[in-house]
């Protein structure tokens, strides 16, 4: 160090020892130079600051610094010599104020308060944000309490529409009339089970009323109601449709009409078959009765023996009249159905011959007989 020089405590600038005034700011050196060197007691108007180590005990903190007082340093002991390789003096530590000029505010009590500040600042944020997440679960928590009670205590739909129906359980005509009561104002349809269906709006009091054709037999109806303040109602009845007196005559007259046609159809065909028969000569047919097998014949003889079981006949005929009313030459007929006539009586019969058949004789022997399936026997 230089002697006769020093440093401005305020920019840093070199003075020399008898400049009154720093050459780089200005700075009025002679109320440094002029403090005790050895004061613990500030200028009068001045607080004091330490500028290395902050306040000593006892002297007020910055929060607690008079509006607008001045501050003020303890002076500077003559700096120690310079450690080699130093390239420049060493910075004194800064001289916060001078009586006899106004004293510039030093940066550390502001960052000071500042850091107070800051702290109380950024507490205060930690504390809102902490009740703001603590307002934030309770208003969650709030919320699904109240959706849930909202879910729990939500309105319940409301009823159905009512429905009556008026209607008979039978009916003889092909329309039925259905009346019935809903909601005023409601719309009623009635639709049948083929998809015929009929609406109408109830009036003031509630009624209402549509007809609909029925078939014969039982016919089933869906009836829905609709109301803006009510749900859909539904429900169901039955209607059975009967033959009026007139019907039935004419379905008598019908049902007979076809009877008598199918006996037309089946005479013709009768009268058909009898026309094709021929009669063979017996002793043709008792030689070789296959070779007739099929063949549509007549025969006109006297019952010899007769059996009928469960709706069926089997008669043993004689159809060779050797005169003096007796019977010869035996056939075997086959026939579904049963006959009035009895043993000796007199019948026609018309079928197919089927072949032979053989039988045990009254006498013990077995005997062959040509065998025909009967189709129309005349008594």
């Amino acid at each position: 160090m230089t002697v006769g020089r020093e440093w401005c405590p305020e920019c840093g600038t070199q003075v020399e020892a008898t400049d009154k005034f720093c050459r780089g700011c200005g700075f009025d050196l002679t109320a440094r130079r002029t403090a005790p060197l050895d004061g613990d007691t500030p200028p009068e108007g001045f607080a004091r600051v330490e500028a290395d180590d902050g306040p000593p005990a006892g002297v007020p903190t910055v929060p607690d610094v008079p509006q607008g007082a001045p501050l003020w340093t303890p002076p500077s002991r003559p700096a120690p010599p310079p450690i080699v390789g130093q390239t420049g003096p060493p910075k004194p530590p800064p001289i916060v104020g001078n009586p006899g000029q106004a004293p510039k505010k030093d940066s550390t009590p502001k960052k000071i308060a500042a850091a107070v500040a800051a702290g109380i600042v950024v507490i205060g944020i930690i504390g809102a944000a902490a009740g703001g997440g603590g307002g934030s679960k309770k208003d969650e928590n709030a919320s699904a309490a109240e959706s849930s009670s909202g879910t729990a205590a939500a309105p319940e739909p409301p009823p159905p529409a009512s429905i009556e129906v008026h209607v008979p359980s039978t009916v003889k005509k092909n329309r039925v009339t259905v009346k019935g009561e809903s909601e005023p104002g409601a719309k009623v349809t009635v639709e049948a089970d083929g998809g015929t269906s009929e609406s109408d709006t109830a009036d003031g009091k509630g009624a209402w009323k549509v007809t609909l054709p029925v078939d014969l037999g039982e016919n089933t109806f869906d009836v829905t109601a609709t109301h803006a303040s009510f749900s859909k109602g539904s429900h169901f009845f039955t209607v059975e449709r009967e033959r009026s007196a007139r019907e039935l005559a004419v379905l008598r007259e019908k049902k007979r009409l076809a009877a008598e046609r199918k006996r037309q159809r089946q005479e013709a065909k009768k009268q058909a078959f009898i026309a094709s028969a021929q009669t063979i000569p017996y002793n043709q047919l008792e030689k070789n009765a296959d070779r007739y097998d099929g063949e549509v014949v007549k025969y006109t003889g006297q019952i010899f023996q007769i059996q009928e079981d469960y709706g069926t006949s089997v008669i043993l005929l004689a159809v060779t009249n050797q005169g003096y009313d007796f019977w010869d030459d035996n056939v075997w007929i086959d026939y579904d159905g049963t006959i009035e006539g009895a043993e000796d009586d007199i019948i026609t019969i018309y079928g197919t011959v089927t072949g032979s058949k053989s039988y045990e004789t009254q006498i013990g022997g077995e005997t062959y007989v040509p065998q025909i399936k009967a189709k129309y026997i005349v008594e």
